[in-house]
């Protein structure tokens, strides 16, 4: 009787059968959720807005399909998909160019955005069971492009700015700060005493 009980408890909070949500839940609205839900509240505006773009073939292409169907074989023909349409070109004014091109690393990017909004659905939200990309072994996303301007080279990019962005130039070379920290930066976020600028993230 007590197994009764609890058994009966977990039907009435659907722990043995997937809820209405999860089984109607579309790929476009999971990541609907994703976005208001987790990026409205925790990213920039900006930030939101490229993951928008970063998805927007990842949307046309699958967002119809239910998330709960989802399989590790849908997502590799995904991938085999987006890789061909890279190698598309077309020529125009006897020149050839390179149309839907995409590089491991923006692949990766789209992928893992999806695989993790499959996460908060499964860990946090709990109106999915099983996440896809646990099968799956995304693109790599960690090309090494690292490189530092010797110093002619330095002098030049300088030389070579226009006078509204030679002072950003400066400081990106000074203090290695990324684009987006340099274009927000704050007064209240440099110290001219001490010659410091502090960045909270």
């Amino acid at each position: 009787k007590k197994i009764e009980a609890k058994v009966r408890v977990d039907l009435i909070e659907e722990k043995y059968f997937d809820s209405r949500e999860s089984l109607e839940l579309t790929l476009a609205e999971l990541l609907d959720m994703y976005d208001q839900k987790h990026s409205a509240t925790k990213k920039k505006p900006q930030v939101r807005k490229t993951e928008s773009f970063l998805i927007k073939r990842f949307r046309e292409l699958l967002g119809k399909e239910k998330a709960k169907y989802l399989s590790a074989s849908r997502i590799e023909e995904y991938m085999t998909q987006r890789r061909i349409e890279g190698k598309r070109s077309i020529k125009t004014n006897g020149e050839v160019k390179r149309i839907g091109d995409i590089s491991e690393v923006t692949l990766h990017h789209e992928l893992a955005l999806v695989k993790h909004a499959y996460y908060l659905a499964i860990n946090k939200w709990g109106i999915l069971k099983h996440n896809p990309f646990d099968s799956v072994t995304l693109p790599k996303g960690d090309r090494q492009r690292t490189r530092f301007l010797s110093v002619e080279e330095s002098i030049k990019v300088v030389k070579e700015s226009p006078d509204w962005l030679r002072p950003m130039v400066i400081l990106g070379l000074d203090t290695g700060l990324r684009l987006t920290n340099i274009c927000e930066l704050a007064w209240n976020q440099v110290d001219f005493f001490s010659k410091t600028i502090q960045i909270e993230k």
